[in-house]
């Protein structure tokens, strides 16, 4: 939901003076009226505060998730130390009262299938973690696992030269041998494995109503390992434990990949954990590859995961995705992963530490 659609994509005539506060009550009772099960509030329009929204919608007595996409500019109080935050106080005065009057709030770019952008937002989500909790989760977008590269770069033929260009998304980023404008199966999984572990809502951006790309990418999302993974809840949404080496790279925007000119750095690299048991025994991790290019080869201390191994006792590692487990020893979790790679794994142990 663009407030009063207000978006560049297509404004209403007339919509700069629906703002005020009746209007939340009637476009709160207009969604609940047409069965919407969840609204999504975008930046761009005069009705930004949350607080409100969040008011009007549970007044109408329907649930509704309600998620917050940089609308009114502000997150959860708490997080003004983070460097994405820039408090304006004439903008955000409402920030300090409002705690989280919202299920989920976005806290990364407008996401593209790439997997450098999928890597960037994950980090981008990593600043936030320390607030995302029941309730109230850090997003960092919607999945791109099936989601087609959309618009003018989605395909360009040039007759001059008689050829087909490839995805501006992959053709700029580095993956080799992905043809096609979307995730490769590899680069999906990735995401997934790194939205579960950060506890992210589990948004899809493919047609569901095409049995093709539902009939592909079903066993990858009804996984009962990443689904636990996801709703496990041991006090913390996750964190970011190590990365690699930074390479400077383009990194794609937006389901069109219409902003090709961001360049930054990202780490080779990158680990992350979860608890998944209060007492620390049990503990999912992830590292991924995010150098299309190049493989890499990762070694990180168990106890930085969370993981605290006993000679009597090694802890062992189950395969998220086969579901094939095996005993670790010593005290180094140590990966070698192709391009683009990455292993997802959960790690038992009765001595396992918080």
């Amino acid at each position: 939901m663009n407030q009063d659609g207000l978006c560049a994509e297509g404004k209403i005539p007339g919509a700069s003076a629906r703002t005020g506060n009746p209007h939340y009550t009637q476009d709160a009772q207009d969604a609940a009226a047409l069965g919407f099960d969840g609204l999504k509030f975008d930046a761009g329009g005069g009705n930004d505060n949350m607080t409100l929204w969040a008011e009007a919608v549970n007044a109408t007595g329907r649930e509704i998730l309600l998620e917050n996409c940089n609308n009114g500019g502000y997150v959860p109080y708490g997080l003004a130390h983070s460097p994405h935050w820039h408090w304006d106080p004439e903008r955000d005065p409402p920030m300090v009262d409002q705690g989280c009057p919202f299920n989920m709030f976005r806290v990364g770019s407008d996401i593209a299938p790439s997997p450098l952008s999928t890597v960037s937002n994950l980090l981008q989500a990593a600043e936030y973690l320390n607030v995302s909790k029941p309730g109230c989760w850090a997003y960092p977008d919607m999945l791109e696992l099936g989601a087609p590269v959309v618009g003018p770069h989605a395909a360009r033929y040039q007759p001059s030269r008689g050829r087909q260009y490839r995805s501006m998304c992959n053709a700029s980023d580095g993956t080799a041998g992905d043809t096609g404008p979307r995730l490769s199966m590899e680069q999906a999984k990735a995401q997934f494995a790194g939205w579960c572990t950060v506890s992210s809502p589990l948004v899809l951006g493919f047609d569901m109503a095409n049995e093709t790309e539902y009939d592909r990418w079903f066993p990858l999302l009804s996984n009962p390992r990443a689904l636990a993974i996801q709703a496990a809840w041991a006090g913390s949404a996750g964190k970011l434990v190590a990365s690699g080496s930074n390479f400077t790279t383009i990194v794609p925007h937006g389901c069109s990949c219409e902003a090709m000119s961001d360049v930054k750095d990202l780490p080779e690299w990158t680990v992350w954990s979860k608890p998944l048991a209060a007492a620390g025994t049990s503990v999912a991790a992830l590292v991924i590859n995010t150098r299309q290019d190049k493989p890499a080869s990762v070694s990180v201390p168990l106890a930085a995961l969370g993981v605290h191994p006993s000679p009597v006792h090694p802890p062992k590692a189950t395969e998220v995705w086969s579901g094939v487990g095996s005993a670790v020893q010593g005290a180094e979790w140590k990966v070698d992963l192709g391009p683009g790679g990455h292993r997802w794994v959960i790690f038992d142990s009765a001595t396992a530490g918080a």
